[in-house]
């Protein structure tokens, strides 16, 4: 009977590290893919403003 109960804890202290670590890595999947999204939007800033230098420089070189 303890033998049983001992590994019933065993494997209940197993569960709970688990479920914390399931916790942790959702947390971190959920913040680097927040992570991503920003850099996605920044690219897509800094290639619309090289768009409008590319333009700008092409209007002045034409002008010349």
């Amino acid at each position: 009977m303890a033998a049983a109960q001992r590994v019933l804890r065993t494997v209940e202290r197993r569960e709970n590290t688990l479920h914390t670590a399931l916790k942790r890595h959702k947390k971190a999947a959920k913040a680097l893919t927040k992570d991503v999204t920003a850099h996605r939007a920044t690219v897509k800033d800094l290639k619309a403003d090289l768009k409008k230098i590319r333009k700008t420089r092409e209007s002045v070189s034409a002008q010349l």
